[in-house]
């Protein structure tokens, strides 16, 4: 094992000592979590000198890599629930390793210390960056500790030997190699064999041989680390022993049928991976065949379920291969340090991306909306029921989408509450009634044989009486009939209807903020009461058709929710639900304030008495004295 730095000596030029660094024979190497927390390696851990300690996944990741036994004893690694809120498990690494195994995000349990490729499919901020830094510096410091690393890799003496790191961009290539560089600088071992342009995305380093045969060219340099967009053009001179492709699942992709790209995934990978057949170690034994020694690291959030990284994930799970680790993890297991405010605040951007770009996981462009039926069986209130009307002057909030002749015609009205326990801090949207009609069912078909509809004003006279039973203080459309809408309401004196152009954006988002209510239980929804033959409670329709929508990815941040086409298959009264929701979220964000009152039965009763005897008050405080005449609305009293 490596002893303690001599003061005012570097490591090369110690040859021979516990650094490993030797002319010949045996060479002294320690494992890389030595290396990370030695105070002569990259110290992690030594607050004093402003450097972290290793997260608990940050060092399985490592151990796991190169092959290092994993301890059953000690509980330290935590999992935490999507928000890093709750914890649900303490694990130790054997615990782990199986939970993930048993969980299909671990290929193999057969750890072993020549994996030629590491697959880190892990979310945003989950530090996979600071890992590859130290799996890349460390590479640097095994080589170093090799008198002549051109020799021991059985390439030519006086080659160079490159180490890179790839991404979408210069810039974004050059924090992986910022990150490397500054770990390299905190080690006294690299002290005298590094020199670094500070202006440069290349680092130079001279092996111990180096500076013996090359003490006449102070500028020559055999080993080099480089930063660098993906672009398989320049990639295809330099030996690299080690290549990281940060966030790889980003790179281009080639299109069936297209010329493939220069800046591509696999024409990258195609650049970078022969070379790197080159380098081998020398056989371990008399007469044993040399191994691979080049290394390969695949790192990214994940994005959809096509390019070389979803390839080399499913690759990784056939049978008998022992050339690849993949790991895959979200955010919030990779570092239990990120603040719940902001993983929620990301959520609620949106629930699909955050799965993705958070949780680790490859998205299908078509996938089920509630792909957990549970999410939304959670808002389930069993003492709360539909009410067709209400007494009471809170606001309410009208959903609506109209069909006239060959769709439905849906309602929804919610309205917003103080939560309750377990329901977090935010108001909380509640569910009070929906419906929906058809023409086809309401009317017979004319005696030309004309299909049944409805006319504009049969619309507008079924929203009149919804505001005669709720409080309706706003309603939201989409666009397609506003022209003849829009006047009808302004005639009827419902101005606080509106209809809004429904884009495929605002549609994205009117979806995502349901389903983030959902997710989160800021929703409550009515229980039928009743139940099956089985004995199981049965749910309002408006939850068996929301779990059949399907949502396609149209692009990074935009879905389309829709019902697949069958008979009976409708989405009308989750598109007036979501846009109901939408009136409330907007309500609340505004600062509107919340009823206090509860769903109970009992609280409901009292609430309504207490608005009665409120609505008594203000009548007879208005009442006319003396033949004054006074407006309400659109009436005058006298």
């Amino acid at each position: 094992m490596a002893g303690e730095l001599v003061k005012g000596v570097s490591f090369a030029d110690m040859l021979g000592s516990a650094s490993g660094v030797s002319e010949g024979g045996e060479v002294s190497i320690v494992d890389i979590i030595t290396f990370a927390e030695a105070s002569w390696g990259f110290r992690m851990g030594d607050l004093a000198a402003g450097v972290p300690a290793l997260l608990p996944a940050q060092r399985w990741v490592m151990k796991a890599f190169y092959g290092l036994p994993m301890d059953n004893t000690n509980k330290y690694i935590p999992i935490h629930d999507m928000f890093n809120e709750n914890l649900l498990y303490m694990f130790t690494e054997q615990e782990f390793t199986d939970y993930l195994y048993n969980e299909g995000r671990l290929n193999t349990r057969n750890f072993h210390d020549h994996f030629q490729i590491l697959g880190l499919v892990c979310g945003r901020r989950g530090t996979k960056t600071s890992v590859t830094s130290l799996i890349a510096g460390y590479e640097i410091y095994k080589m170093l500790s090799q008198y002549h690393p051109q020799a021991y890799f059985g390439v030519f003496p006086e080659d160079t030997i490159s180490m890179t790191c790839l991404s979408t961009t210069e810039e974004n290539a050059k924090i992986l190699y910022d990150r490397t560089v500054q770990n390299l600088e905190v080690s006294s071992f690299f002290k005298d064999f590094m020199h670094k342009d500070p202006n440069s995305t290349v680092l130079e380093l001279k092996s111990a041989r180096d500076k013996k045969e090359f003490a006449d060219n102070p500028k020559k340099y055999t080993i080099k680390f480089i930063a660098d967009a993906c672009s398989a053009k320049g990639l295809r001179g330099p030996n690299n022993i080690f290549v990281a492709l940060d966030e790889v699942a980003h790179f281009f992709k080639d299109s069936p049928g297209k010329a493939s790209s220069d800046k591509s995934d696999k024409a990258v990978d195609g650049a970078v991976t022969p070379s790197m057949a080159m380098f081998s170690l020398p056989p371990k034994e008399e007469g044993g065949k040399r191994m691979p020694a080049g290394r390969k690291i695949l790192i990214s959030s994940p994005s959809d379920k096509t390019g070389l990284l979803w390839e080399e994930f499913q690759r990784s799970f056939e049978p008998g291969l022992d050339d690849i680790l993949m790991i895959q993890m979200p955010s919030w297991e990779m570092n239990p340090k990120i603040p719940s405010d902001f993983l929620r605040s990301e959520y609620r951007k949106s629930p699909l991306l955050y799965r993705v770009e958070y949780g680790a996981e490859f998205s299908d462009q078509l996938s089920g909306w509630l792909d957990d039926p549970s999410i939304i069986k959670r808002c389930v209130s069993e003492d709360l029921r539909l009410t067709s009307r209400s007494n009471l002057r809170i606001p309410y909030f009208l959903g609506g989408d109209i069909g006239l002749q060959n769709d439905a015609t849906a309602f929804a009205i919610v309205h917003v509450e103080e939560p309750g326990e377990g329901e977090g801090d935010l108001p909380v949207i509640v569910l009070d009634w929906y419906e929906e009609w058809f023409a086809n069912k309401e009317k017979e078909v004319s005696e030309n044989g004309a299909e049944p509809y409805y006319e504009i004003e049969e619309v507008v006279a079924k929203v009149e009486d919804l505001t005669k039973r709720f409080n309706i203080h706003k309603g939201l459309f989409d666009q397609y009939y506003d022209m003849s809408l829009m006047p009808a309401f302004r005639k009827t004196n419902l101005t606080q209807m509106e209809c809004r152009k429904f884009t495929d954006t605002l549609n994205s988002e009117v979806y995502q903020n349901l389903h983030a209510k959902l997710v989160s239980k800021g929703i409550r929804i009515p229980s039928t009461g009743e139940t099956d033959a089985k004995g199981n409670a049965k749910d309002i329709d408006l939850i068996s058709e929301m779990t059949k929508l399907q949502v396609i990815k149209k692009s990074k941040y935009l879905i389309k929710v829709f019902m697949p086409e069958g008979k009976d298959q409708h989405d009308d009264k989750s598109d007036a639900f979501a846009r109901a929701v939408k009136l409330a979220t907007e309500y609340i964000d505004e600062g509107g304030v919340a009823s206090s009152r509860s769903s109970s039965p009992a609280n409901r009763s009292k609430a309504a008495v207490r608005a009665a005897a409120r609505l008594a008050s203000q009548i007879n405080t208005q009442r006319p004295r003396g033949g004054i005449i006074y407006k309400s609305g659109n009436r005058r009293y006298r």
